[in-house]
């Protein structure tokens, strides 16, 4: 993943783009602002999509 990435995690259906990352914890901010700390190690627990860069995801 990298800053600015959109990455949606199921089947939570947590989403938004990557503003933090460090060797614990990963944020997403939100579509509507609010920022989600997500550990690690969720990231290969569960079923992640990641929007590649630069491509705009349709709502």
């Amino acid at each position: 993943m990298r800053l600015g990435q959109r990455v949606e995690i199921f089947p939570e259906n947590l989403c938004g783009r990557v503003c933090e990352e460090n060797l614990m914890f990963t944020e997403l901010r939100q579509d509507d602002g609010r920022i989600i700390i997500i550990p690690n190690n969720l990231f290969f627990q569960r079923v992640t999509r990641r929007t590649p860069e630069g491509e705009e995801q349709e709502s």
